[in-house]
């Protein structure tokens, strides 16, 4: 109940609320130097496959804050408390780096050397590392976890002053918060992943906070983005399992087949059972996505939706987002349509010109959409299929089948109604080339 008043209070005033200043929160931001901050090999001589260097520093506390959809009344309680807790936050988290460094620490420097070597890195050393970042990785959660749910504490318990009794039919702090507890659990699944897949890591809630939502749009879709965010945030953390699990699953069973136990079948057969684990979850993940990007679009008003649709899919599909041939036909068809000298016979050729370009412009972006989808997971996968110099070579290929579908189309209307600037418009149209639909 007392939500929904908060609601109502934001739709009525409307408006965003000025930025907070990060330095609210304190003078310093956790320790980031506990962890390599790179993959592989680095000059430090590490052979480390994880980065923890992340944390929740003020300048996002105070951003997320800042864009949360509540009244101002609840945000100011929010930054009270936070400017609180936070230094409780720090020190939980440098606790992590100083009870785990030197030993993740050591391992990496080790494997690093034996790796310089040429010596064999075994399963057991690996496994080694791999049990100490799960450590780290828990603890630097629960570090932050602990300080959301503290902020959820601290901001319920003011509230319940504030309010008395109407605080106690809902919980504002358990609502807004979740959102701050998913980004926390997926803060280090994704530090890096040895695999890139398209549409697997759309940060949808960035992309609606940082354009200019009026109050009542960005409530309509709150509870897409929770929905969203909650699949995204399980799906991440099973990914995340799957490729750093599997680098030592892989060595495992690469173990057993040097000792004889499984054969040359069964172990091809498990390699690639474990290679493909990762992408096909990438898959269901990027399903999840857009399927959200569709529902939150329905959601804004007209003239929104193609700018939130533009970003969402300028990080899925790059090479074929910008398409201004396609954006100067569609304006041509709209100023045509806009004249008021058109027959009516002109006009409903011109109409179904229009939606004949349309589908068949539709078809072509559904078959571009999904080779680059293909060609991004075969490559996730590290099937054999892809080549990246074939990829290059086929989106130059898509993007000249789609010049040529406009080419043509504006052909086709150029013949029915030559440029007339004299605003003198022919009844009837001129005769259809062949190729009209």
């Amino acid at each position: 109940m007392i939500y929904a008043i908060f609601l109502l209070v934001i739709i009525l005033a409307g408006g965003h609320p000025p930025a907070i200043d990060p330095q609210v929160f304190g003078a310093k931001d956790p320790s980031k130097s506990f962890t390599p901050g790179d993959s592989r090999k680095i000059g430090g001589g590490y052979l480390n496959f994880r980065n923890f260097s992340g944390a929740l520093t003020r300048a996002e506390l105070a951003d997320r804050i800042t864009k949360l959809p509540i009244p101002d009344d609840v945000r100011q309680i929010l930054v009270t408390c936070a400017a609180e807790k936070y230094t409780l936050y720090i020190a939980e988290f440098d606790g992590v780096g100083s009870r785990h460094a030197d030993k993740y620490l050591g391992i990496s420097r080790k494997l690093s050397d034996e790796d310089k070597q040429g010596l064999l890195i075994t399963t057991e050393q690996i496994r080694d590392q791999s049990h100490e970042a799960q450590e780290i990785e828990r603890a630097l959660v629960s570090a932050e976890t602990n300080f959301i749910q503290s902020l959820q504490d601290c901001l319920d318990a003011k509230l319940l002053e504030a309010r008395g009794s109407q605080a106690k039919d809902g919980s504002i702090g358990a609502t807004i918060l979740e959102s701050f507890i998913l980004r926390a659990g997926r803060r280090y699944s994704n530090s890096i992943l040895p695999i890139s897949q398209r549409g697997t890591d759309l940060d949808l809630r960035c992309m609606i906070d940082e354009l200019d939502w009026e109050f009542p749009v960005r409530i309509s879709v709150e509870a897409d983005l929770l929905d969203y965010e909650r699949a995204w945030s399980t799906l991440k953390s099973a990914q995340c399992k799957a490729c750093w699990g599997g680098v030592l699953q892989r060595l495992m069973v690469i173990d057993q087949a040097l000792a004889g136990t499984i054969g040359p079948t069964s172990q091809a057969s498990q390699m690639d059972r474990l290679m493909r684990a990762p992408s096909k979850i990438g898959s269901q993940m990027r399903v999840s996505q857009i399927n959200s990007i569709e529902r939150i679009e329905s959601k804004l008003p007209a003239k929104q939706q193609k700018v939130f649709r533009l970003l969402a899919y300028s990080t899925i599909y790059p090479e074929i987002v910008s398409d201004p041939k396609g954006e100067a036909l569609r304006a041509k068809f709209t100023a045509m349509l806009a004249s008021k000298d058109l027959s009516k016979f002109i006009f409903e050729r011109i109409e179904s010109m229009q939606s004949s370009w349309e589908l068949e412009f539709k078809v072509w972006r559904s078959k571009a959409e999904a080779l680059l989808l293909k060609w991004s997971d075969l490559n996730a996968a590290k099937e054999k299929g892809y080549r990246a110099e074939e990829v290059k070579i086929k989106i130059e290929d898509l993007l000249q089948q789609r010049n040529e579908i406009h080419q043509n189309w504006q052909v086709i209307l150029d013949d029915l109604m030559p440029a007339d600037t004299s605003g003198q418009t022919q009844n009837e149209p001129k005769a259809i080339s062949p190729g009209m639909r």
